[in-house]
């Protein structure tokens, strides 16, 4: 059984959406929050950036897939993993920026 489940949501703050990192602590729920809002806002399509635990040993990676517009807001496709104790969960979705460098999941 896999003990680590990718939600609808990941963001910085407290917004509505907030569970793509369920199953993870505090410190890998933010180098994964982290990640995934740095990518999704700097790397161009084709790229990938990682985080790694070494407490926890639990690892990730953020690929953008593509970038697009909708409803003139830059938006990303992009693949998530997470690495934990009983393997990898994946998972591919869609998310637009709303304000400076605040990434919403619109498709997951």
């Amino acid at each position: 059984m896999k003990a680590l489940v990718l939600g609808c949501a990941l963001l910085l703050g407290a917004c509505s959406n907030s569970a793509l990192t369920v199953g993870l602590g505090q410190d890998s729920s933010y180098a994964m929050t982290h990640t995934f809002q740095s990518v999704l806002e700097q790397y161009k399509s084709g790229h990938t950036g990682t985080w790694y635990n070494p407490r926890t040993k639990t690892s990730g990676t953020v690929t953008v897939i593509s970038t697009y517009y909708r409803n003139k807001r830059p938006c990303r496709e992009f693949t998530a993993t997470i690495n934990g104790v009983y393997g990898t969960e994946t998972r591919y979705g869609d998310a637009c920026r709303y304000g400076a460098h605040n990434w919403r999941l619109i498709h997951f």
